[in-house]
């Protein structure tokens, strides 16, 4: 294979266990105690997210005061006569 299309490619060797391994990674290496099934996971997450969102919009539509309305333009008003950021000249 071309080097260029070697940075590009998702292939990689594969690892190959010494002849007198036996079993590489046997299930009792790292026993899963807690596993859910796809259902209540689905489920849970499902409960979690609507009672986020829920939450949520209770908190703003009930708890949370509504901000004031902003306050009308003068039409009189003038500019100024220079920006107030702007770099003061020397």
């Amino acid at each position: 294979m071309r080097p260029s299309l070697r940075l590009y490619s998702h292939e990689s060797p594969r690892i190959q266990a010494p002849k007198d391994a036996g079993v590489v990674f046997s299930n009792q290496a790292f026993p899963l105690r807690y596993v859910l099934n796809l259902k209540p996971w689905l489920f849970l997450c499902v409960v979690g997210f609507s009672g986020t969102f829920c939450g949520n919009y209770f908190y703003k539509k009930f708890l949370l005061r509504p901000n004031p309305p902003n306050p009308k333009r003068d039409p009189n008003e003038k500019p100024p006569e220079r920006h107030p950021h702007a770099p003061e000249e020397e």
